[in-house]
């Protein structure tokens, strides 16, 4: 399901007062475990508690987001290409599940790993395609869908690529092949 656009600054505004919040409260019920101070009542323990699992839970249960885009390339013909693009980042409760998947695509034809072609992911939420030879095939859109696999909402990033061929005898390259619309 694709989403509507959002107020990118609000929402990491929003995520950032969590992720506070649920830091101040792990910080809290740590030093009352380790500390030889009296600990916070039950009550206060368990809302604490609470105040993280909820938060963990619904980082599990939200559609992923951009936070950058990807961006249109004009690249010369043999030049490398590398798409970049960086999803807010979402913990996974156990470090063998992933949350969000990410698929790349070059117009309809989806982009695996390979030799030829990178597709990296860093826990940051940056994610990469790197082709290191253009060929005036590769021109075209391309688009990084990331998608949560818990709830199956998807968000999709696209751009353009535009490959320059460099004709002997001419000083400036000419554009061979390029889409115009995503």
């Amino acid at each position: 399901m694709l989403t509507e656009p959002v107020d990118v600054e609000a929402l990491f505004d929003r995520i950032l007062v969590q992720r506070q919040r649920l830091l101040l409260d792990v910080h809290s019920v740590q030093n009352a475990l380790t500390s030889k101070i009296s600990p916070p009542s039950s009550n206060a323990m368990l809302q604490m508690l609470f105040t993280c699992a909820v938060l963990g839970m619904m980082a599990s249960q939200q559609a992923p987001e951009f936070i950058e885009p990807l961006k249109d390339l004009n690249v010369q013909e043999g030049e490398q290409i590398e798409f970049v693009c960086k999803l807010i980042p979402k913990p996974a409760k156990d470090a063998k599940e992933e949350l969000i998947s990410v698929e790349w695509r070059m117009n309809t034809l989806t982009i695996q790993d390979t030799p030829q072609t990178r597709v990296l992911r860093e826990a940051d939420g940056v994610n990469r395609l790197i082709v290191p030879d253009a060929g005036i095939d590769d021109a075209g859109t391309f688009h990084c869908i990331a998608t949560n696999v818990n709830i199956g909402d998807s968000a999709v990033t696209s751009c353009k690529l535009n490959v320059f061929a460099i004709q002997p005898g001419l000083e400036d390259p000419i554009q061979v092949c390029s889409y115009s619309s995503l």
